[in-house]
């Protein structure tokens, strides 16, 4: 009895962290992207409702690729930090770290889903097992991680609210609204956030039918061969 109420909690904990990872690699996936980021910050700033001005839209992106390059950690400095006031450059400096604590949970997060599955296989008592156990696994992970991408995307609808209530949670203690001449709030607009909050919750749920798809997949293949029946 209690050996099958471990193995349920081992189930639980691998398919919950599998799923979160899941969710959350692809806010990852974006951050590792400067090229996008660069492009989406040209394509949804209103630099020009800055003041001070900034002059031009190629001064606005190389000022939006520097400050992309330093919250994500590629640069120790911000290069175009003169272009900003003292509590914008606090609050940048707010989300490098917290960009760079994002990446270490995420690499927790990996590194307890992989231990589980390798906890997992070494109690399973046969092949078979090992093969049901990681088909329940893949299932309810993917299960999940479309849920929650389904629910964020229905709460980023009412976006400005979602914004507010993440800001509030990671910056609470902190400066993070500024006055809507300031520079900040003007290239990296709630178009910018919005865009890169769609694509990953998207691509998550993608990604959660793939393995719910790859556990249906597996399945049908071992049920195959168990059978003797060639694919």
């Amino acid at each position: 009895m209690q050996g099958r109420i471990v193995e349920r909690c081992l189930f639980g904990a691998t398919a919950v962290f599998l799923a979160v990872a899941v969710f959350l690699s692809n806010f990852a996936v974006v951050l590792s992207s400067p090229g996008y980021l660069n492009s989406l910050a040209h394509s949804t700033s209103t630099w020009e409702n800055a003041y001070p001005g900034i002059g031009s839209q190629d001064a606005a992106d190389s000022v939006a690729a520097g400050v992309i390059s330093y919250v994500t950690g590629k640069s120790a400095a911000l290069t175009s930090g003169s272009y900003f006031r003292e509590e914008e450059l606090s609050h940048l400096a707010d989300v490098k770290r917290m960009v760079a604590l994002f990446r270490l949970f995420l690499y927790f997060l990996a590194s307890a889903a992989a231990a589980a599955f390798l906890v997992v296989f070494a109690i399973s008592k046969s092949l078979k097992e090992s093969v049901a156990v990681v088909r329940r696994i893949l299932f309810a992970s993917g299960a999940l991680a479309a849920a929650v991408s389904a629910i964020f995307f229905m709460v980023s609808l009412n976006f400005d609210a979602s914004f507010t209530g993440f800001h509030l949670v990671l910056f609470g203690g902190s400066q993070w609204q500024f006055p809507s001449d300031y520079l900040l709030v003007n290239l990296f607009t709630a178009d910018f956030f919005f865009a890169i909050a769609k694509a990953a919750v998207a691509a998550a749920f993608v990604e959660g039918l793939a393995l719910m798809l790859a556990s249906v997949i597996i399945g049908r293949f071992y049920g195959r061969k168990a059978t003797g029946v060639r694919a």
